[in-house]
Formats: structure tokens, C-alpha cells, sequence
């Protein structure tokens, strides 16, 4: 999980989670907590692949507490990988928000 600093107006954030190097990420889920709008694109820095084709809105790619966007297809993040996500406030206010990403931790042997 990880917890913004209040996004100012009209600003745009890029973040960075780095996976851990013991084991592969199996993403189940994504879940936030927006407190205004947003927009949001993530990618893996280790691929270059983007999981979507364009910002999408935060709320709508991450769901929320009560519904959560529970993935079709779980996504695989290899261990040590980098996901970046940018998000761009489009409230024209300050904005705080909290994102997750659920999932199980595949561990295998070298």
C-alpha cells in the first residue's frame, strides 16, 4: 500500500514501488482511497509495458474499499521488478489519496 502527500492543484506525481527481490507478485486486486478526482496510467519499468492505454480515472482502476477492482486475470510482477505509477489531479484542488495492490507473493525455487 501506499499513502500520497496531499497532491496539490492540478499537479501530477509520479511514484515508483519496487518489488521485493525474494519472490514474484501475483496481483489480485487494486483498491484506493481517493479524496477528488484523478487520473492514473501504471506501467512496469522492467518491460516498458503499460497496463493501460491511456490515464484512466483513479476510482475506476482502483476501485475502492467497498469494491474493490478485483482483476479478471491476475497480473504477474517478476521479483525485483518496478512499477511506476503517475497520477494527475484533475480537481483543480488538493488532493490525498491511498492506493493498494493485493495479491500473493510467489516464492520458487532457484
Amino acid at each position: 500500500q501506499t499513502q500520497l502527500n496531499p497532491l496539490t492543484a492540478s499537479a501530477t506525481v509520479n511514484l515508483s514501488l519496487s518489488m521485493n527481490i525474494d519472490s514474484h507478485f501475483l496481483v489480485t486486486a487494486l483498491t484506493g482511497q481517493p479524496t477528488g478526482p484523478s487520473l492514473v496510467t501504471i506501467s512496469e519499468q522492467s518491460t516498458g509495458k503499460q497496463w493501460m492505454s491511456t490515464a484512466v480515472h483513479f476510482s475506476n482502476i482502483f476501485g475502492n474499499g467497498n469494491y474493490p477492482n478485483v482483476l479478471p486475470v491476475p497480473r504477474l510482477i517478476q521479483r525485483g521488478s518496478v512499477i511506476s505509477i503517475t497520477i494527475q489531479d484533475i480537481s483543480g484542488l488538493a488532493n490525498t489519496m491511498s492506493a493498494c495492490f493485493s495479491g500473493i507473493k510467489l516464492f520458487s525455487e532457484v
